[in-house]
């Protein structure tokens, strides 16, 4: 037969929930104490950190940027892309070529 489960399946929640925002976000100390605080429970630590430095090394080991980084540099192209069309459009309107 299989044996009991002793770890609540609470406990597994609150080791996803760290993992994901910690690959996500790529900030372990902030993710395993939102998760601790939350659940205030620190038999927990342990876990966490494991899944906390697994969610951190396969993203990193993908090549794949932190969330608010991918943000950032899309905003970026997104200004640079609007301010050259905003200066063309003002050429344009002054009589200017291209």
């Amino acid at each position: 037969m299989v044996p009991l489960l002793t770890t609540p399946i609470v406990a597994f929640a609150a080791i996803g929930m760290g993992a994901l925002f910690v690959a996500v976000v790529r900030a372990p100390i902030t993710g395993i104490a939102l998760v601790v605080e939350m659940t205030g429970a620190t038999t927990l630590f342990v876990p966490l950190l494991t899944a906390c430095a697994a969610a951190v090394a396969v993203p990193t080991a993908l090549g794949d940027r932190p969330i608010y980084d991918a943000l950032r540099m899309r905003d970026a192209a997104r200004q640079q892309n609007k301010g050259g069309a905003a200066g063309r459009s003002a050429g344009r309107a002054l009589g200017g070529g291209t």
